[in-house]
């Protein structure tokens, strides 16, 4: 059985909206997010799952693994139940 992270990431929080955008560093506050989770080596794979192109854009032009998830999934935990069902298992 192969072991996937699914990492929730909304644009438009209510809090800090595009928080996940953010600088820290280098890289952006996502990028440290899916680069830490890849170099745990827990995973035999590692997505970004989100409802902003921006995010999927910053993910997957470093070559990370990202889907986009229609707008009606916007909780987490249907994003979560909607996202486990597009991956190829």
């Amino acid at each position: 059985m192969k072991k996937v992270a699914m990492i929730p990431a909304r644009y438009a929080a209510t809090r800090f909206p595009a928080k996940l955008m953010q600088l820290l560093g280098n890289k952006t506050v996502i990028r440290h997010t899916y680069d830490n989770t890849v170099a745990t080596k827990l995973f035999d794979d590692v997505y970004v799952v989100t409802d902003s192109e921006i995010i999927f854009n910053e993910i997957t032009q470093y070559g990370g693994k990202a889907l986009m998830s229609p707008i009606k999934f916007l909780q987490e935990y249907k994003l979560f139940r909607w996202s486990c069902f597009q991956h190829p298992f």
